[in-house]
């Protein structure tokens, strides 16, 4: 028997922004689909600063137990079989707890390190000739641009909304996250065998190994839409039809304005409300 006492990964500058499930969900209640407009959710999600984004795993019971067997029967068929006592029966299991690399850490702990990054690029000094450029011109100059975030006065505990998402316009940025109940990993393994020396020097031996391995640390995308069940596509299918209609009438929107052969999306009108 092992037992490991496994201590989270964890930012010692107590800094990592990172949502707790029920903000990744929002107003959606934790595992269901996307629904707009249906509440029973988060209402007001936060990016929390905190180090510790898990539980340490203190209960990590790792047994592994074998066992080999020579029968004995040496008399008839049970003798005949075992070749009196030239047969060896073995089994074994085995449970072994793992712990995933740093970077599936970071990669969902915090918000891609927004607050602790700076990138530059290097740009060559162009002769005049497209693709030429100086040779000894690609420079980092004198200085690099100051550091700077927004919002410019960090706090430990920050709107979402003043840091991570923008007007639809703008899509584009993330909100990550851990599971504060996440479990360590473990791979289970087991195997049973038969092997009957021959005559001569030869061995016959049967074998069967087999491996499951269970919480691995998987992301999870929020973002799936019902679209069946809430007419979601239906709805879809309406907001195209009426963004040709209003085409007709040199406007570049789906929404319903009373047209001829114009739907009510209401799924749409919640959600861009």
């Amino acid at each position: 028997m092992r037992w490991d006492f496994t201590g989270d990964d964890h930012d010692l500058t107590n800094e990592y922004s990172g949502a707790l499930p029920g903000a990744i969900y929002g107003p959606t209640p934790v595992g269901d689909l996307f629904a707009p407009g249906v509440l029973g959710g988060d209402m007001d999600p936060q990016l929390v600063a905190r180090a510790h984004q898990y539980q340490p795993w203190d209960v990590t019971p790792q047994p592994s137990i074998g066992l080999a067997w020579s029968p004995g029967a040496r008399d008839g068929i049970p003798g005949k079989l075992t070749g009196g006592g030239k047969t060896v029966i073995r089994a074994g299991y085995s449970l072994r707890r793992f712990t995933e690399p740093q970077q599936y850490f970071w990669n969902q702990a915090t918000n891609y390190g927004s607050f602790y990054y700076q990138n530059f690029n290097l740009y060559s000094n162009n002769t005049g000739t497209n693709g030429s450029f100086a040779p000894g011109s690609l420079s980092l100059g004198q200085s690099l641009p100051p550091y700077a975030y927004n919002p410019a006065a960090y706090s430990p505990t920050n709107p979402e909304s003043n840091s991570t998402f923008q007007a639809l316009r703008y899509l584009g940025n993330d909100v990550n996250g851990l599971n504060p109940n996440t479990k360590q990993p473990y791979t289970q393994a087991w195997n049973f065998g038969i092997q009957r020396q021959m005559r001569g020097a030869g061995v016959l031996e049967i074998r069967y190994n087999g491996s499951h391995t269970i919480h691995q640390w998987l992301s999870v995308n929020t973002n799936e839409v019902n679209v069946f069940e809430n007419g979601f596509l239906t709805q879809f299918k309406a907001a195209q039809q009426n963004l040709k209609i209003n085409e007709q009438h040199n406007i570049n929107s789906f929404a319903e304005n009373g047209y001829a052969g114009q739907t009510q999306t209401p799924i749409f009108d919640a959600a861009f409300a």
